[in-house]
């Protein structure tokens, strides 16, 4: 048994295959090849290759006799197809083979290389080692070391490839390998199985896809069953399909356009080229498609084969291929213009439903106002990198602040920006970013001067009724920023008060509230305050317990709806009890614990106090970071000392 050596080897074996996926591929197709039913892949994913480490390929198609795997397997360059006359196997399969190098692929990650294959119960095994053949002189004869010939055997048909010696110590991600081992042949069928570490494969994308194109078989007078569109291109036919993920698709062997020839990939997923303009550039991030062309590696001649000799890219610059290459950019670039388009109507589409009070601020304006405000919400939706939420603070914003004429010179440039303008439309959100710094840098800046005054209330002890309960009703933020839009709810004040049997100043004979309640669309708060300087007990904790467990007894037999013009689920209900301290009772703590679990919540005034001002400190310097440092309408507000309050 004879086989060709030298640097021929190196060249078409390490340099073209340079990892398991593309190594392992090779394989594959030769037992589509030989018409296998079933092909078994054993490989260690998730974790380093390592040099002892084994790679197992089986498939159970015809085999190869001794002389087969003499005259045929073993001659490099062999072009299966012009040999025998025919492109098709034995059952009629298309023939995925052409220039007879792929069993060189598996010397792009092994050095080792056995194999064992039965026809007609007649065993060869053979082993070839790179070491060996790379010290041959190019085109001296190599001889692999003979482990069976012509052997019989009670075996199945079938080959069997065990690569050793492992010479990449890379780490193959599962997910990612069977996704880019599926995605390499159109073939995978209940006719041809094949199973990677007993998973069976199956062409799925692994990618969300949110627009696809042809949208619909019946759209497409030449449509195949599958849904695939179909293009007539001289010399052949091609199948394609392209579409669009909601997110970037972050797997890179997945992200662009395959091309597929005779069931195998061709070409690795790829743009066409395409990079320049910022509509392009972003839009690719969410492309993923295939093209089928047959007519790219459809005969038996020399010059019908337009696949490169890595069997990975198609050769653009072939005559026969570059009127594919040529449709397939002005396909790509009228589908980013469409995407474009259909992706900024969904976007809008998820903020009215999202976020209906936006819209309701923008129907409120008169009919000029209106149009140009929604055509700025059109506009910005096109954005690639722009988020719904993004879209939504920014319009938020916007509305808000209309009339202020830096915004509506920013909306008139908008309107006039197409849909390759993105680098000057993301300038304008960057703008925007700026704006908003400075409004909610003013807003906590005010904030920082009640928290000042607060402070002040705690070290002064001032009562806790009415100064510290009024000062809580205008600043609930102060128990933390997600309290801002609550409100006092004087009707659970009342509530209270009747069942308990308590009144407010004045009222003598009966005991004095010291509770105030909040609602904030759902949410609802109860805190009892005790003044700065007094401690707390056991009573204590278990009277706010009581105001809570009422409150939530209440809503859970009680239609809220009438009452507050809302429904309160119980759970909502949660309470507060803020003191100066709590008395030396080591068993409070175990006490206080439970109630946190169950939603009361058990503070002393300096635990109040230096959370509300952590986190205003941390707010603001989000906010801070959203504008650019040298900002000269950040500078300002630093000159005049507001920044760093």
């Amino acid at each position: 048994m004879k086989y060709a050596g030298g640097g021929i080897v190196y060249h078409l074996g390490l340099k073209m295959y340079r990892g398991p996926i593309t190594s392992l591929t090779e394989l594959i197709a030769n037992a589509w090849d030989a018409d296998a039913k079933k092909v078994r892949v054993k490989i260690p994913l998730g974790r380093p290759l390592k040099t002892r480490d084994e790679i197992v390929v089986t498939d159970y198609g015809t085999g190869m006799t001794f002389d087969e795997c003499n005259d045929k397997y073993l001659v490099i360059g062999r072009n299966r197809r012009a040999a025998e006359g025919r492109g098709v196997s034995a059952s009629g399969r298309q023939l995925m083979a052409h220039k007879g190098l792929g069993k060189l692929a598996c010397f792009g990650i092994a050095n080792t290389i056995e194999i064992k294959t039965v026809h007609k119960s007649r065993l060869t095994h053979f082993v070839m080692k790179f070491e060996e053949i790379d010290k041959l002189n190019q085109g001296e004869t190599y001889y692999p070391k003979i482990l069976a010939d012509n052997v019989r055997t009670k075996l199945r048909s079938g080959t069997t490839v065990i690569l050793r010696d492992i010479s990449k110590e890379i780490t193959v991600n599962k997910d990612q390998f069977l996704r880019s081992m599926a995605a390499r042949f159109t073939v995978l069928s209940d006719k041809f199985r094949v199973y990677v570490n007993g998973r069976l494969l199956k062409r799925e994308l692994g990618v969300k896809i949110q627009f696809r194109f042809p949208e619909k078989a019946e759209d497409d007078v030449e449509a195949i069953q599958d849904g695939l569109g179909i293009t007539r291109l001289s010399p052949g036919i091609i199948k394609w399909w392209i579409g669009f993920s909601p997110e970037p698709i972050k797997t890179r062997e997945l992200q662009g356009i395959s091309v597929l020839t005779n069931g195998k990939m061709s070409q690795e997923p790829w743009a066409f080229d395409l990079a320049g303009g910022t509509t392009g550039q972003h839009g690719l991030q969410y492309i993923i498609g295939e093209i089928t062309a047959d007519f790219l590696d459809s005969g038996l001649e020399k010059d019908s084969d337009h696949v490169g000799t890595n069997r990975c890219e198609v050769l653009w610059n072939d005559p026969e291929a570059r009127p594919l290459y040529d449709w397939a950019q002005k396909k790509i670039k009228h589908l980013l213009r469409v995407w474009a388009e259909r992706r900024a109507k969904a976007r809008i589409k998820e903020v009215r439903q999202q976020h209906p009070e936006l819209i309701t601020k923008i129907e409120n304006f008169p009919a000029a106002e209106r149009k140009e405000l929604n055509q700025a919400l059109r506009k910005l939706a096109e954005v690639p990198t722009i988020t719904t939420q993004k879209l939504v603070e920014v319009f938020d914003y916007v509305v808000d602040g209309y009339t202020d004429k830096t915004l509506t010179e920013l909306l008139e440039n908008l309107k006039d920006m197409g849909g390759e303008d993105q680098v000057a439309i993301l300038d304008l959100l960057r703008t925007f970013d700026v704006l908003e710094a400075i409004r909610v840098h003013k807003i906590v800046v005010a904030h920082v001067n009640v928290i000042r005054t607060f402070e002040r209330m705690i070290r002064q002890g001032v009562p806790e009724k009415p100064d510290m309960q009024e000062h809580l009703r205008k600043y609930p933020w102060l128990l933390g920023p997600k309290y801002e839009t609550m409100e006092h709810e004087i009707t659970l004040d009342r509530l209270l008060k009747k069942h308990f049997g308590l009144a407010g100043e004045g009222k003598a004979g009966k005991r004095r509230a010291d509770f105030v309640c909040f609602r904030g669309g759902r949410d609802v708060l109860v805190i009892e305050l005790k003044r700065p300087g007094e401690l707390a007990g056991r009573q204590e904790l278990s009277q706010i317990a009581t105001y809570v467990d009422y409150l939530r007894t209440w809503a859970s037999t009680t239609t809220t709806q009438g009452v507050l013009g809302q429904n309160i689920n119980p759970q909502d209900i949660r309470g507060y009890l803020i003191a100066y301290d709590y008395g030396t009772d080591s068993t409070l703590t175990p006490e206080i614990k439970r109630l946190e679990k169950d939603g009361i919540f058990i503070l002393k005034w300096d635990d109040v106090l230096r959370r509300t001002r952590e986190e205003h400190a941390e707010y603001l310097k989000i906010v801070k970071a959203k504008a650019p440092k040298d900002d000269p309408r950040i500078k300002e507000l630093e000159e005049k000392g507001l920044a760093d309050n």
